[in-house]
């Protein structure tokens, strides 16, 4: 008759594993492994996992400096001391920062100037300024 050897090592080490110990027998028939219990049967970490970005929204402007964002979604979430998410879960930026086309307005009508001439045909005219000048491509 053989004496039992040493313990065995757990077959896992968390979410519970099977602790066995063993004899060795050349001649002899029985049980070589004896299944003894359950060990480390605390739950196991969980570790966040984040998913893959979504595509950027449109932008909220389309000149003068918009924004636009994207986000993902945490596919998982930790649990009995696992890793939390690193990161964040939405993003912005800066989009559409080209200046916004300005078209041309015109001021208001000045006074009628004098008449060219004292006697016979003349002219008279009269003026009015550029108010806002075009820029960026807006209309002249």
């Amino acid at each position: 008759d053989l004496d039992w050897g040493e313990w065995n090592a757990c077959s896992a080490t968390c979410g519970g594993g099977i602790l066995t110990h063993s004899r060795a027998s050349l001649t002899c028939e029985g049980i070589s492994t004896e299944v003894v219990g359950q060990c480390n049967t605390q739950p196991c970490p969980i570790d966040c996992m984040w998913g893959s970005w979504a595509g950027w929204s449109e932008c909220s402007k389309s000149c003068g400096g918009g924004s636009q964002s994207h986000s993902r979604p945490q596919l998982v979430l930790s649990a009995n001391g696992g890793a939390s998410c690193t990161g964040l879960a939405s993003e912005s930026r800066a989009c559409s920062t080209q200046s916004c086309p300005v078209d041309c307005k015109w001021g208001a009508w000045g006074n009628w100037s004098a008449c060219s001439v004292t006697c016979g045909s003349g002219a008279r005219y009269q003026t009015r300024p550029v108010a806002v000048a075009a820029a960026n491509g807006g209309q002249p």
